[in-house]
């Protein structure tokens, strides 16, 4: 029977003893190489999205504030110090779920 990546399905990362998914086109997962890579100059870290390059040198999504240079979160336009990402349910309290500093 078929299965998803998360329990098995998929091809998976040749580095010896991986059990992770390799990425689409590629023998290995993001951690082992797979998929692309930044192009900053010295940089092996894998490229955000359709972007040429990882978080820390401009790749993804930056955060809509101005004068910030952050990431977004994931689904938002906006870094965990202005907004983005999930929030406290508690009523009265605005601060991110987890992760934010």
């Amino acid at each position: 029977t078929p299965h998803c990546k998360a329990h098995g399905g998929g091809k998976r990362c040749q580095y010896e003893n991986c059990t992770k998914s390799a990425i689409s086109g590629t023998a290995y997962c993001c951690a082992h190489g797979g998929g692309n890579r930044c192009e900053y100059e010295g940089c092996s870290k894998s490229a955000i999205g359709s972007t040429s390059y990882c978080r820390a040198h401009g790749g993804g999504k930056r955060c809509q504030h101005e004068g910030c240079s952050k990431s977004a979160q994931t689904g938002t336009s906006f870094c965990c110090a202005h907004g983005g990402g999930k929030r406290c349910q508690f009523e009265g309290c605005a601060k991110a779920v987890r992760g934010c500093s």
